[in-house]
């Protein structure tokens, strides 16, 4: 259930057309072991593991990068809030009780009854964000 890290991308020079309703955007293409070219979505350069950027998402504000994510042949950051809103903190804390319940009923009852088992890095806080919804400055 744990979804891995990928490996540290490495930018292929190259770029990768994608069509936006009436116009086609290149975005900066990606290439990382066991995937296909990836597209980065970001007006900046790829922040490095360990890096701060500013989530504008949902207003999440200042986060470390953790590590790299694929979704559907896009580039994703996986990232941990410094300071997270109060929604944000209370949402991982019901997945952590959900993840709870579901170990305590086992998985048929947790199955049946909906309840699912989180994984560690979403029960410890971590989200996924992609490059056009950070900054590397709070604009």
């Amino acid at each position: 259930m744990e979804h891995p890290y990928i490996p540290r991308p490495k930018a292929t020079g190259g770029t990768i057309p994608v069509s936006l309703g009436d116009k086609t955007e290149n975005f900066p293409a990606y290439e990382a072991e066991g995937f296909p070219a990836l597209k980065w979505s970001g007006k900046m350069p790829l922040p490095g593991i360990g890096d701060r950027i500013y989530v504008r998402m949902n207003s999440l504000g200042w986060a470390k990068v953790e590590g790299y994510y694929e979704s559907a042949g896009y580039l994703g950051l996986m990232v941990l809030p410094e300071d997270p809103p109060e929604w944000y903190i209370r949402q991982v804390h019901q997945k952590e009780r959900e993840t709870r319940a579901a170990r305590r009923i086992g998985p048929e009852k947790a199955k049946l009854e909906r309840i699912r088992e989180w994984p560690n890095w979403i029960r410890r806080g971590v989200g996924v964000v992609f490059g056009a919804e950070i900054a590397l400055t709070k604009d």
